[in-house]
C-alpha cells in the first residue's frame, strides 16, 4: 500500500470547540480526493491541551502528536517531522477546508 499523497497538520492547542467542525470538512475532502486516487493522512500537533483535543482527533483516526513547547513553530514543526505524505499543509482547528481542497493541491503541486 502506498503512502499518503497529503499529510495534513493541524496545530492545536485547546481546540475540542472547533475540531470536530474542521474534521467534518476534511473529511468531505477526504473523499473527494480518495475519488481521485490520493491519500492523505491527518495528524493533530497537540499542544498539552487541557481539554478534549487530543482525544476528540484520536477518535477520528488522526494522528495526535504531543507537543510540549507552547511555541506555534515548534507545533507545526513537530506535525511535519512526522508527516509521510509526498506534500505537507496545514490548516488551523477554527478553519474549514474546501470539499476541492486536497484535488486542488495535488494538481497544482503536479504541474508548478
Amino acid at each position: 500500500m502506498k503512502g499518503p499523497d497529503i499529510s495534513l497538520v493541524i496545530p492545536a492547542y485547546n481546540e475540542a470547540r472547533y475540531l470536530p467542525r474542521l474534521l467534518d470538512s476534511v473529511e468531505v475532502a477526504r473523499r473527494q480526493f480518495d475519488a481521485h486516487g490520493g491519500r492523505i493522512e491527518v495528524i493533530v500537533a497537540d499542544n498539552n491541551s487541557t481539554d478534549a483535543t487530543a482525544a476528540l482527533a484520536s477518535a477520528r483516526e488522526c494522528r495526535v502528536v504531543p507537543v510540549a513547547p507552547r511555541n506555534i513553530a515548534a507545533v507545526r514543526n513537530a506535525g511535519a517531522q512526522v508527516a509521510t505524505g509526498t506534500i505537507v499543509a496545514w490548516v488551523d482547528a477554527d478553519h474549514r477546508i474546501h470539499p476541492d481542497t486536497f484535488v486542488v493541491i495535488a494538481e497544482l503541486m503536479r504541474n508548478p
